[in-house]
């Protein structure tokens, strides 16, 4: 039986509010962390996590079960949540 294999790779960028310089060097380890660990939990393939005082960068492996828009809708929900 033939088998459809694929691998989607996401490369994400996004902003802090306001362009805000939330992420100074003490807290970027958390909160790269943090969305590393979500990404894991939604049954994605973290494969760099990373970013600057006022941005994230993400690349990822894209699971199947889930679209692009969805996952970001949590990262940014979640991450918004636990910085408060």
């Amino acid at each position: 039986m033939p088998q459809s294999h694929s691998r989607i790779l996401v490369h994400l960028v996004f902003s802090t509010k306001l362009r805000e310089e939330f992420l100074d060097e003490e807290i970027q380890p958390e909160v790269f962390s943090y969305l590393t660990g979500i990404l894991r939990g939604e049954g994605h393939t973290p494969i760099s996590v990373g970013g600057h005082v006022d941005h994230v960068h993400l690349l990822f492996g894209l699971a199947r079960t889930q679209s692009i828009s969805k996952l970001v809708e949590k990262l940014k929900g979640s991450s918004s949540v636990w910085r408060n």
